[in-house]
């Protein structure tokens, strides 16, 4: 019966989406809106979320906090970590939900949940009261979905009036952090908030200067207001850097110690299916990444020819 209702409806046919919006109400009633009992994180973008939530995730327990983490690839209940077997980037509401729900019962300050414009389009972040948005950055992406790119583009803004508009909690500052960088840094800029904090390598609230990219990462001084300090980035690639920026950002808007965000970010090793590394004792290297975008295959396929002396090979 389901089956035969999606061929009927439309993707974002009213009735779908309808159906969606009712579905992530109910969900939220049934789990008694665990958020609004967490400081909730929330990472949207097309290329670099599931690195940035992990990072952020990596500072917040450095810092001493009880964190929870959804993301594509693994969930974190304070020390408990697994991986995501469905790979669904912002599961069912219903599944979202009872575990913001395990995250209370655990004693979680934090969640930092991975938004996917899938997942605004369908509700499934109905009744989940942000506290923070972060943007990574847009390219076309998910276009077949949404129709165009300005409909892609608006999904991902309405996290940011979800932030912005969304009933303050008690001594929580409503806080947007974005690309300075990025093509679309106007569009998120545009919502109102308590607190905005910017990153990137061009002039930024938090930046990065004297970047040095080599095969293992990249070493790079982090400045932020009145302070700065160099940092060990074990994961590879320019954009890599701005999401250890991402993070840094996000860390220093919840006034974590600079000391202290730079050991969780330099204590970050690889993040699955991220430029992973897999070592069989070939004579070669194979790495694994989650790329599928065009920029974010470009991105990858770049970096590793200037590192490859023979021939590169893609699987896709």
């Amino acid at each position: 019966m389901l089956n035969i209702f999606r061929k009927i409806i439309p993707d974002r046919h009213p009735l779908r989406l309808l159906f969606h919006k009712i579905k992530g109400f109910l969900a939220a009633l049934i789990y008694f809106f665990p958020a609004d009992n967490m400081i909730v994180i929330g990472v949207t973008g097309t290329n670099g979320k599931t690195t940035v939530v992990n990072l952020i995730t990596n500072v917040l327990n450095t810092a001493g906090y009880k964190v929870g983490m959804t993301s594509t690839i693994n969930f974190q209940i304070n020390e408990e970590r697994w991986v995501n077997a469905d790979k669904q980037t912002t599961m069912s509401p219903f599944k979202l939900q009872k575990l913001l729900r395990k995250m209370v019962r655990e004693g979680c300050k934090y969640a930092v949940v991975e938004v996917t414009s899938h997942a605004i389009t369908q509700s499934r972040i109905l009744g989940i009261n942000f506290d923070m948005a972060v943007v990574t950055n847009v390219t076309p992406d998910h276009v077949e979905y949404h129709g165009s790119f300005n409909s892609y583009l608006n999904e991902k803004g309405k996290l940011f009036k979800k932030v912005s508009k969304g009933r303050k909690k008690f001594g929580v500052p409503k806080v947007l952090v974005m690309n300075a960088d990025d093509k679309y840094y106007n569009f998120f800029n545009q919502n109102v908030a308590d607190r905005k904090i910017t990153y990137g390598l061009k002039g930024a609230t938090v930046y990065a200067a004297e970047v040095e990219k080599n095969p293992e990462g990249s070493h790079f001084v982090l400045h932020v207001p009145n302070n700065a300090i160099p940092i060990e980035l074990k994961l590879p690639g320019e954009f890599n850097v701005y999401n250890a920026l991402a993070a840094c950002a996000v860390g220093l808007s919840l006034q974590v110690p600079i000391e202290t965000i730079k050991k969780g970010i330099e204590d970050s090793a690889s993040i699955s299916g991220r430029f992973e590394h897999v070592d069989a004792g070939q004579d070669y290297s194979v790495i694994v990444d989650y790329a599928h975008a065009p920029e974010a295959m470009e991105h990858l396929l770049s970096l590793y020819r200037r590192l490859t002396k023979g021939n590169l090979i893609s699987v896709f």
